[in-house]
């Protein structure tokens, strides 16, 4: 099923949507409603995370490894999951610590 999209059309896809994922998480933490919510403007500090996340995986994806899948290979890559981790930090340091 897939041998029938060309490869530029789903690399422009792909690039798109994590385009938009990142946009979409930067006006979710500026939103008035996420800042009553957690009453901070703080969380706003934690969009470089998430850009170098999505940045890391369309790395993943593109180069050709071993892994199975792509999550696989986000599982296997300490950088991916150092990012992960300094973003879940970072936010329970902006929601918890104010």
């Amino acid at each position: 099923m897939l041998a029938r999209y060309r490869l530029g059309s789903l690399i422009a896809l792909l690039w798109a949507l994590a385009a938009a994922t990142c946009v979409s998480y930067g006006l979710y933490t500026v939103s008035s409603h996420t800042q009553r919510f957690f009453g901070t403007v703080a969380l706003a500090w934690t969009v470089p995370f998430v850009v170098l996340g999505v940045l890391r995986f369309l790395q993943l994806v593109r180069r050709h490894t071993q892994a199975e899948s792509p999550t696989d290979a986000m599982l296997r890559d300490w950088p991916f999951l150092l990012n992960a981790a300094l973003w879940g930090l970072s936010t329970a340091l902006v929601i918890y610590g104010s």
